[in-house]
């Protein structure tokens, strides 16, 4: 064995390089069992499942050039307590940190798609440029503000990721998208403002807890839009309804009326 290669032996060992399967750029298995884990620069996508129930890993960071991560590629990684993404990261998909439940909170980039259920629910997922944006521009901290619990897109807002009983959603917003509130067990009350003018189907989805909902005038949304059992308080004379097939118009809505559409 030559001095290069018995050089390059040394440090593959030394720092777990070949812990790591990587295949034209993408991360297909970690076979290493280090908690600390730094995955190479020469990756630009991380596959499906590698590290699929990895019970050693405590934090990963992840370099800057990937931008991908796969389908249920941290799922069960139930150490996991800290993840670093990079800036380049634009697309994780489904179930890619399910059942982590000690990954408190993440900090993505506003560009990031991410599947609904890509991360525990009680993980807080924050913007990056958001924050940074918020710590030069402000003196002081500012505890509790509401405006870092919405991920809002050109006026739409995407996901809400606070913990509030009781929500205001800000007066820039003027769509809801589909699962937006996906999951938010401790809401009880949401009031929709009047620049609001559509909500997308399941906005409110296992929202167990919802109760009142607080609806502006002119306001459409998909017929399956809010859970059963909740009461919408219609701040309107007259406004319309619209599921995939069908347009409805009424005014004032009857609690009969409410249920037979949440049937829809």
């Amino acid at each position: 064995m030559s001095l290069m290669n018995v050089f390059n032996k040394e440090f593959s060992l030394k720092y777990g390089i070949l812990d790591f399967i990587i295949k034209y750029h993408v991360l297909t298995k970690y076979q290493g069992k280090n908690a600390h884990v730094i995955i190479p620069e020469t990756v630009t996508e991380i596959g499906s499942y590698v590290f699929y129930n990895n019970a050693d890993l405590i934090s990963v960071t992840i370099p800057e050039g990937v931008s991908e991560i796969g389908e249920s590629a941290f799922s069960g990684c139930q150490s996991l307590t800290s993840v670093e993404f990079p800036d380049s990261i634009r697309t994780i998909q489904k179930r890619a940190f399910f059942g982590c439940e000690k990954l408190c909170e993440v900090f993505l980039p506003p560009e990031t798609v991410f599947a609904e259920d890509a991360f525990p629910p009680k993980t807080r997922i924050l913007q990056k440029c958001q924050e940074e944006k918020e710590v030069q521009e402000t003196p002081l901290p500012v505890p509790n503000l509401p405006a870092n619990d919405f991920m809002i897109k050109n006026h739409v807002l995407v996901k809400y990721i606070g913990m509030a009983q009781n929500v205001s959603i800000p007066e820039t917003v003027t769509e809801i998208a589909a699962y937006a509130f996906f999951n938010c067990i401790y809401m009880t009350s949401v009031e929709i403002p009047d620049s609001i003018t559509f909500l997308d189907e399941k906005v409110f989805f296992e929202c167990t807890n919802l109760k009142t909902v607080s609806v502006p005038a002119g306001i459409e949304f998909m017929g399956n839009t809010f859970p059963p059992g909740a009461r919408i308080l219609c701040r309107m004379p007259e406004r319309k309804t619209h599921t995939r097939k069908t347009v409805l118009t009424f005014s004032p809505l009857t609690d009969a009326e409410i249920k037979k559409l949440q049937t829809l």
